[in-house]
């Protein structure tokens, strides 16, 4: 009994053997099957990407490509309405500047008040200055050097040509230097010797000539104006 017994644990310990190796054989085998099958499958992928190679088509445009614009930078910002005053102009010289006289004792009475008296006209001779001009209008040397003083910042004296005429009062004299403007140097009772410009008033006007043009326009023209000039 004891033998059978003992031959029976050997035959089931063969058994177990067998059968584990058997197992372990099949694992073995199962294993290189899905690596040979996971080569193949690596191999095809690699394969798949020769498409990856083919030549490149041309491609045709039927509009030429043209950059786009830079962005308003203005775009970035939030649209918050804002209150701009526009600049003012220019005024014009006679809004400004006021309007010349006749007679310069009318501009020391607009400006003083006062009534100036009797006016003479002096031309400035060769090598004269407006001091001894005003010299030989009856200025003293006080009234000549604070009138001087006020002008001086108006016009350079140094630049007053020969025969400049003056118009000279007891409360102040005006000359010209420009076409159209005045300088006027008044003696105000309570702010001293001041000047100002002031706009001469002109007129314009058109001429019309009728004629008949016997030789050439530019001799009928000489004679038209010699005419004028005879009237």
């Amino acid at each position: 009994m004891q033998v059978n017994c003992m031959t029976k644990r050997a035959f089931q310990r063969r058994s177990c053997r067998a059968v584990m190796s058997i197992a372990l054989t099949c694992l073995f085998v199962g294993s290189s099957v899905s690596a040979q099958a996971e080569t193949g499958a690596a191999r095809e992928s690699v394969k798949s990407l020769h498409v990856a190679f083919a030549p490149m088509e041309p491609v045709f445009q039927t509009a030429p490509a043209l950059p786009t614009s830079r962005p308003d930078p203005a775009l970035a910002y939030p649209a918050i309405p804002v209150s701009i005053i526009p600049p003012v102009s220019k005024p014009a010289l006679i809004d400004v500047l006021p309007k010349s006289t006749k007679m310069i004792g009318e501009m020391i009475r607009a400006q003083t008040g006062l009534e100036s008296g009797a006016e003479t006209e002096l031309k400035l001779r060769n090598g004269e200055g407006i001091g001894a001009l005003l010299r030989r209008a009856g200025y003293d040397s006080a009234s000549i050097a604070k009138a001087i003083d006020a002008v001086s910042g108006k016009v350079s004296l140094r630049r007053l040509q020969i025969g400049t005429k003056f118009q000279v009062a007891s409360q102040g004299f005006r000359f010209s230097t420009k076409p159209g403007r005045d300088i006027y140097v008044i003696q105000h009772p309570y702010s001293g010797w001041l000047a100002l410009t002031a706009l001469r008033p002109t007129d314009r006007y058109m001429n019309f000539f009728q004629g008949t043009v016997d030789d050439s326009i530019y001799q009928s023209r000489n004679g038209r104006w010699n005419q004028r000039k005879r009237l």
